[in-house]
Parts: C-alpha cells; sequence; structure tokens
C-alpha cells in the first residue's frame, strides 16, 4: 500500500524543508512538490508539522530478569510507548546470565519481541562467558542480524567477563565486524583507595561521577534525589552507532535521512506540532 505525506516541513540532520514523500510499501518512492498519489493510496496532510525521520534509542530494557525483578513493561506497551514519543527503533539488551545458554537466551528474548514489538527491534546481545560453544552461538545469533555485543566487567559471578573472556569476546568482535558496548566498571582494579575513598563529601562533579555507578557497586544512591535523577539522566545519552536493523544498516551520522529506496517508512514520524517563531525550544537545565 502506498502513503503520501504532503506538505511536511521535512526536517534531518542536513536539511530542513517542505515537500512531499511518496511511501511505497516500507520504501520511501520519492520525495518532492506536488507528486501524485496513486489510486488507492493513503494521504495524510502534514502542513503545519514537522516530519523527522524515526528516532532510535540505542540503549532499552523491557524483558528484564535481574537481581529477582522483572520489568514492568512488556514489548506491546514498550513499543506503543516509543512511537508516541517518536522512536521507531529500539535496540534492548538482551542478557542471558553466566549460568544461561546463549542462544537459549537469544531465542527467549525475540519471543518476547517478535510480533508483538508494533515497532523495529534489534538487540545489543550480551556475552556473559566465552568458550568454544559459546563463540559458535555467537557467531550463529550474528547470522541472523546481529551487529552488537554487550560485555560487563562488573557483576563478576552474574554477567561480569574475565581478562582472557573480554579478549576472546573482542577478537571474534573484530572478526564478525560487530560492535562492542562496555560496561567497563571492574571493581578488583579500583583499588584499594578508591574504594574507601568517602565519595559521599565530593564535589558536585564527583558526585555526578558517583551516581553514574553506583548501582553497579551494589551501593545506594547517597546523593539527593533530584540530583541523582538528573546525573543518571545524564549518563544515559551515549548512541552507538550505525547498528543495524532488522530492515538493514542505518545511514552513517551526518547522512540524508531520506534518500530514495530507503527504508522502512516506519522510521518516519510527525511531531504534534510546530514551535512558534517567537519560541525557542529548549533543555531541561543541567
Amino acid at each position: 500500500m502506498s502513503l503520501l505525506i504532503k506538505n511536511g516541513q521535512i526536517t534531518t540532520a542536513t536539511d530542513q524543508y517542505v515537500a512531499d514523500i511518496l511511501c511505497d510499501g516500507e520504501t520511501i518512492a520519492a520525495i518532492g512538490r506536488n507528486l501524485t498519489a496513486p489510486a488507492g493510496a493513503e494521504v495524510i496532510d502534514a502542513s503545519g508539522k514537522y516530519v523527522f525521520p524515526g528516532f532510535i534509542d540505542p540503549h532499552v530494557h523491557i524483558y528484564l530478569p535481574f537481581m529477582g525483578t522483572f520489568a514492568k513493561d512488556d514489548y506491546d506497551s514498550a513499543s506503543r510507548a516509543a512511537l508516541v514519543g517518536g522512536t521507531t527503533t529500539l535496540i534492548e539488551m538482551c542478557c542471558p546470565s553466566k549460568q544461561e545458554d546463549a542462544l537459549e537466551g537469544f531465542n527467549l528474548w525475540m519471543s518476547k519481541a517478535e510480533g508483538i514489538s508494533a515497532c523495529d527491534f534489534t538487540f545489543h546481545m550480551s556475552v556473559s562467558r566465552f568458550d568454544a560453544k559459546t563463540e559458535e552461538q555467537l557467531r550463529q545469533i550474528v547470522k541472523r542480524g546481529i551487529s552488537s555485543f554487550k560485555i560487563f566487567l562488573a557483576y563478576k559471578d552474574f554477567f561480569g567477563l574475565n581478562d582472557a573472556e573480554l579478549f576472546n569476546t573482542l577478537r571474534l568482535a573484530k572478526e564478525l565486524g560487530v560492535i562492542v558496548t562496555a560496561h567497563c566498571e571492574k571493581r578488583n582494579a579500583r583499588g584499594r583507595a578508591a574504594e574507601t575513598t568517602d565519595w559521599r563529601r565530593q564535589d558536585r562533579a564527583g558526585v555526578a561521577r558517583a551516581v553514574a555507578t553506583c548501582s553497579s557497586r551494589g551501593r545506594g544512591c547517597a546523593s539527593p534525589d533530584d540530583v541523582c535523577r538528573r546525573d543518571r539522566a545524564r549518563t544515559s545519552t551515549s548512541f552507538t552507532p550505525a547498528i543495524a536493523t532488522r530492515f538493514g544498516p542505518l545511514p552513517p551520522p551526518g547522512s540524508a535521512a531520506f534518500t530514495y529506496g530507503s527504508k522502512p517508512s516506519r522510521r518516519i514520524w510527525f511531531s504534534m506540532k510546530r514551535t512558534p517563531k517567537n519560541q525557542t525550544s529548549r533543555a531541561p537545565n543541567s
């Protein structure tokens, strides 16, 4: 089925202009002024609205068995929430523990999402141990479309890799062309002095660093609630570029997001209203 989006303010990383977008199935077929709708096409008048490429959230937790607890969301509710905010692709951490089978874990996470998610999704595949069996399973998982690994140096007995496992994981990632994302805190490498530092007395910048790692240290956050929330938000905004989705690799940063033949059209999202010219959009105070 065809879709024609007319008169929207197309906004990309490099350009902003008013035009129409014609989608054929899940492919952008044409961009231009005064495009004609094919027979049977759905037509949306986007006059006065921005038309963005769909946003990508590269670090989410939906199915989250952790420390005896589970996340409240499932893929139905979480993916709908993502779409409301303009996120059309999400990347979840698939994290079987050191005691669990990697391929079985991957299949379990897939079963939670496939046929349920309302938006595009993929996974960072966690490597919680490395042996011959796990290596072969990781190769199979990459062949099925996964293009990034997640490793932990913390959580030693649950997710964490030792140095040999870390080296072998990185070597395999290089061979397969896989991106590696890492939780880098390694408790036994911080030293005794770092362990005994009273970080509650550090300055504001020190508090931000402490808050960013307090959950992995297994300690409660001693900073005021408003500081804790703000600094946690500040430490969760990193992006991993060029992660492949189910529909192929994403364009590199800075490239034109709308190109002929790009897909899928579900990555397009409409804002509900445009910011008035005399009003400046500002981020919350940091």
